[in-house]
């Protein structure tokens, strides 16, 4: 359970966000305690594979995810619920099998928000693939200059 304003929590069926969390004012926050109310500003209803999906980014937090929890909610295996996705780290030396966890290698550490994005439910990958941004980028690096630096060159 989140404490605090803006504070997020995870029952693995909802995600609450408290309130404060976009207007950063504690009044709200401290008002809703006095009343004896959860300071909620936000709950949202997860579906089972969007709920392992934040599961899996939220375990992101202490580097890598607990299989024996994720297990235990969910009763089914990570590599179950994911299967292309733990073949993909594993492969490519992101993350590896170690003390019951799958756990970021010192790459997967550079790599972050791919690996994180891996574990996504369809839905939210297939929202990141639609935005639009970074198509049809072909500019040659003189063009990138002479749009950032106004056309000066050190060699003029």
């Amino acid at each position: 359970i989140g404490v605090g304003l803006g504070a997020q929590s995870f029952s693995h069926h909802t995600l609450q966000y408290n309130l404060g969390a976009v207007t950063k004012k504690l009044e709200q926050y401290v008002r809703s305690v006095e009343l004896g109310r959860f300071p909620i500003q936000d709950l949202y209803h997860l579906s089972r594979r969007a709920a392992m999906g934040k599961m899996a980014s939220v375990s992101f937090y202490y580097g890598g995810i607990c299989l024996e929890s994720f297990e235990r909610i969910f009763q089914e295996p990570l590599s179950s619920a994911f299967p292309d996705e733990v073949a993909f780290v594993q492969k490519y030396g992101l993350m590896h099998m170690t003390d019951g966890r799958l756990q970021l290698t010192e790459t997967g550490k550079k790599h972050l928000g791919g690996v994180i994005s891996l574990f996504y439910s369809p839905s939210v990958k297939q929202h990141i693939v639609d935005l639009r941004g970074g198509e049809n980028i072909e500019i040659s690096l003189h063009e990138l200059h002479e749009r950032t630096l106004g056309g000066t060159r050190d060699s003029e």
